[in-house]
This record gives structure tokens, sequence and C-alpha cells, in this order.
């Protein structure tokens, strides 16, 4: 069996595995809802925030005893294992999981445990970082940020940052090339447009045209796609239904890769 770590256990035996979900998708996404608002009207806001930003889900809990409980749970990769480790030996993580179980359990199904098992990193890895010449303090901050929590496991919270940085790229890009002003309001696949159709390092003759062009075409469908995964996915506002993660890894590679071709391009 992978390993588990227990972050709040309830009274009675504290052996458990987790046999399907508990509830389905809308109506756990239902209860979350109500929970978070809760704690957060109770003025507990650290639980209100593991809850809402972690990603758990609802299993049925079994044990030896066939004990009628349920689990809030979740699969992690070793990085965000290492990282939940700390959290159960934080006294007041402690206590905000705790609230998170009672809260849950006034308003939903029972929850004794909760708890994270480890399994075998096979998630989606990130491509590197970008390190642009032509930057701002804007982006410079966005991919400190981006990174940070990428490092702590969470990258649905990342895409936010992602996307900020990209964005402020390309614009800092087009601003520098003349193509843009900074009070102008672009959107990303505006920017990858007047990049692709406009930009001397983007117009010359390299070899291939034609397919590298289906290329930067292409770019710009992802570009217009990333925006609504960001406002509707991500935590940059209120969004009932996030990402999971390997769609949120998905957009942070996905900014990433375009942010280092035309970095790349910009240099050559």
């Amino acid at each position: 069996m992978s390993r588990i770590i227990t972050l709040y256990h309830g009274s009675g035996s504290l052996g458990f595995s987790v046999e399907g979900p508990a509830l389905s998708a809308k109506e756990w996404r239902d209860v979350r809802r109500t929970a978070v608002n809760l704690l957060l009207q109770r003025g507990k806001k650290r639980a209100a925030e593991l809850l809402e930003s972690e990603g758990f889900s609802v299993g049925k809990g079994a044990n030896d005893w066939g004990d009628d409980f349920c689990v809030l749970h979740k699969s992690v990769s070793l990085r965000e294992y290492v990282r939940y480790d700390a959290i159960a030996h934080s006294p007041d993580d402690s206590l905000a999981f705790a609230d998170v179980a009672k809260t849950v359990s006034e308003i939903g199904p029972f929850i004794r445990f909760i708890g994270v098992e480890l399994v075998r990193d096979s998630s989606p890895q990130p491509v590197s970082t970008p390190r642009p010449t032509v930057t701002s303090k804007v982006v410079e901050t966005a991919l400190i940020e981006a990174e940070r929590l990428l490092d702590d496991g969470r990258p649905v919270s990342a895409v936010d940052r992602a996307h900020t940085a990209l964005h402020g790229y390309l614009k800092r890009v087009c601003v520098d090339a003349k193509l843009a002003h900074d009070s102008d309001d672009l959107s990303l696949t505006d920017l990858i447009k007047r990049i692709r159709e406009q930009h001397p390092k983007f117009c010359a003759k390299t070899g291939h045209e034609e397919q590298t062009g289906k290329v930067l075409k292409a770019m710009g469908v992802i570009c217009d796609a990333l925006n609504p995964l960001r406002n509707r996915g991500s935590l940059a506002h209120p969004n009932q239904e996030l990402l999971d993660e390997a769609s949120a890894m998905l957009a942070i590679n996905a900014s990433r890769t375009i942010f280092n071709f035309v970095h790349s391009r910009l240099q050559s």
C-alpha cells in the first residue's frame, strides 16, 4: 500500500483506506463551497484556504471494523508529499484541518480522516523557467511566483502567474519593437499576432517558413485558449470549478513553451 500522511483523524481506529468517491463532482463542489463560506464567516481563514485550494476529494472510507465514514484525500507526487509532511507537523495547520473536517461533517458527509497518499511521480514535469533579457518588474515577479508555487506542488495556483508572465513579456517585446504602446490594452492573442506578422526577427527568412509559420499561427490559437483557462479555471478569480493538475500543467507548459520560443528567436 502507498504511504499515507494523515493530516487529521477523528475518534476510532486509525487505520483506513479509500474505496471510491463518496459524492459526485457536483455534490462535492456544492458542499465545499458552502463549507468554505461557513469557515470564512467563522473567521477560519486558513481552514477555508486549505479546503478551497488544496484539491481534496471525498472518498468512502473503509477499515477492518466496517465503520461508516468518509475521507478527504488526494494522491500526491513526491514533491507534494514532502510539503504535506511539513504541514502535518504544523500545529496551526493541524487545527485548520480539524476545522475543515468538522465543518464539512456539519453540512455534508462525516469526515473521519484527511490524508494524502504518495503515488509514483508520473505527473507532467514543467518546461524550464524562461530567463528573458527583455523583461519588466511584473514579468520577473510573476516568473518567480510561478516557480515558487510549482515548487510547493500547487500548479493550479501557478497558472495565473505563468499567464501574467507571458502576457507581460510579449507586451514588452511589442513595445520595444514599437509594435505597441505601454498604454495599449492588448490580449495575448493580439500580441503574438503582432509579433508573428510584424516583428523583424519573425519576418526574416530562416528556412522552413511554411511549416514554422503554421506552428506560429497555432501559438495564436493556444494563446486564445489560455485566456479562458486562466480566467475560468484558475485561482485568478473565485471560480467554482478549477483545472485539474494535468490541465494546469498543460497551460503552464504551453505558456512557457511560447515564452521560450519567442525569447530564443529574439536572441538569434
